[in-house]
């Protein structure tokens, strides 16, 4: 008939789950300097001695771009990886996208957010090379983009407004916004959405009895899901040039999940039954990172900051039901708060001795403390805790 699984109650206390982690090391890259790229209608392809592919802004124009993203995704053989927000430290969770030769300083946007914020009249060309033009963290990806950016200063801006018309006939609304206000060499963008993604299904279930088959229960269901997504995010960059750069970013994601399950319940014997599953969810979180590039002894140094939060507070029950009375059922509520605070300092020099050279370390402080409770439902509708270990 299936397994069923029960999380047990667990406090874990910030002493105990706090963990430190530090690495450090050295990655020697052979490779030559970075070709210069080239524009006009065409990709310019790699040519010897060289190891990238550009292609210009005008080769994108026949598509009418609106983002960034746009015009990444009419690359030629390329596909974005997406980054793994939920991976603990910094040096695991890159993509494969990197903005004007350097890695976005967020864990919590996905490259595709990030992409989607950026005008594409923002958008100079597109290069595509080896990961290891582009330090350690992508030595070990055969392609990786970079998006260049146009120096032009001025006001830029997109805006999203649209509805869907999902199962059962009801309108669902959504917007998005961002702009990109640019003054020299400081730019800001801000960007906010409503992430509305409901949807309803509606079908059945046959639960049968191995190996003969024998019916046990029919079942016919509609789910109504509710996910809400919405976000404001703030950056700020200064780019002097390579080696003279700083950002500041900030992110809040207040997320929602409401799912409700009705079932009308045909058993094979015994009375019928209206079961209900009920999911809420909220689902928070929070970001606040930045970087900081100066030269020193011929290369680039390096630090990265970030700092989040996500705290998650979840309701799940299922209740058997008879004629509208409750005959039995569980409830569990999750109360939990992950947070991580690092650090990440490194150097890089692009030529030192006809070798690509960098030097880096990362610390990472993470915490959760998590409390499970979990209860039966009796058929008079009391609730009785299990005290689970």
């Amino acid at each position: 008939m299936g397994r069923s699984r029960i999380f047990g109650r667990q406090r874990i206390s910030p002493t105990n789950s706090a963990k430190i982690a530090f690495c450090a090391g050295a990655v020697l890259l052979i490779a030559p300097a970075m070709a210069q790229t080239t524009t006009g209608e065409a990709p310019a392809p790699a040519q010897p001695g060289t190891r990238t592919t550009a292609y210009d802004a005008a080769f994108f124009a026949p598509f009418a771009p609106a983002t960034a993203l746009d015009i990444v995704r009419r690359v030629p053989g390329f596909m974005i990886a997406q980054s793994n927000g939920n991976v603990r430290g910094f040096a695991g969770a890159a993509g494969n996208v990197v903005f004007n030769g350097a890695r976005a300083s967020s864990k919590s946007d996905s490259i595709e957010t990030i992409l989607a914020r950026i005008p594409a009249n923002r958008v100079a060309r597109i290069e595509i090379g080896p990961g290891d033009l582009y330090g350690s963290d992508f030595s070990g990806k055969s392609q990786v983009l970079n998006v260049i950016f146009t120096a032009e200063g001025g006001v830029d801006g997109n805006a999203t407004v649209k509805a869907a018309r999902v199962y059962g006939g009801r309108i669902v609304p959504n917007a998005d916004a961002s702009v990109l206000v640019r003054r020299g060499t400081s730019s800001i963008n801000l960007a906010a959405g409503t992430g509305r993604f409901d949807s309803q299904e509606k079908g059945f279930d046959r639960l049968s009895a191995l190996p003969g088959g024998q019916l046990i229960e029919f079942r016919r269901k509609v789910n109504i899901f509710k996910p809400r997504q919405p976000f404001v995010s703030a950056s700020w960059g200064v780019e002097q040039a390579a080696d003279r750069a700083f950002h500041v970013n900030a992110r809040w994601a207040p997320n929602t999940f409401d799912l409700v399950q009705t079932n009308l319940v045909t058993p094979a014997s015994g009375p019928l039954r209206d079961d209900r599953l009920v999911q809420r969810y909220d689902t928070p979180g929070y970001e606040l990172g930045g970087d900081v590039s100066r030269p020193l002894a011929g290369g680039t140094i390096k630090f990265v900051a970030l700092a989040n939060r996500r705290d998650r507070k979840t309701y799940d029950a299922s209740f058997n039901r008879i004629a509208g009375e409750t005959v039995g059922g569980f409830e569990q509520r999750v109360d939990s708060r992950y947070d991580e605070v690092l650090g990440r300092l490194s150097w890089a020099r692009a030529n030192l001795l006809g070798l690509s050279f960098e030097l880096g370390s990362e610390l990472a402080y993470n915490r959760l403390d998590n409390a499970t409770e979990l209860f039966l439902v009796g058929g008079d509708g009391g609730r009785s805790q299990i005290d689970l270990p």
